[in-house]
């Protein structure tokens, strides 16, 4: 069983090893929030995506209480062709 439940050292290659069966190739990775906590999952996350060869694309997409133009992220994620 895996989950975010647990933050710790090191990551697992979970998510990067479903996302590979997939047939993803690039990814993007979409954050809620910016606090100390989400931003250690994200490094895991992003670890585990990358660990099985999936190339994550640019910076993260951060989602805010202010107003995100989900245009401009739907453009960016078809300009830089993630899966």
């Amino acid at each position: 069983m895996f989950s975010w439940n647990y933050l710790g050292e090191g990551s697992v290659t979970t998510w990067g090893q479903y996302m590979a069966n997939a047939g993803a190739h690039k990814a993007a990775v979409f954050v809620i929030s910016a606090n100390q906590t989400n931003s250690e999952f994200t490094k895991q996350f992003i670890a585990s995506v990358r660990a099985t060869g999936t190339v994550t694309v640019g910076d993260t997409f951060s989602f805010t209480d202010a107003t995100t133009s989900m245009r401009a992220v739907a453009q960016k994620i078809k300009d830089d062709g993630i899966d």
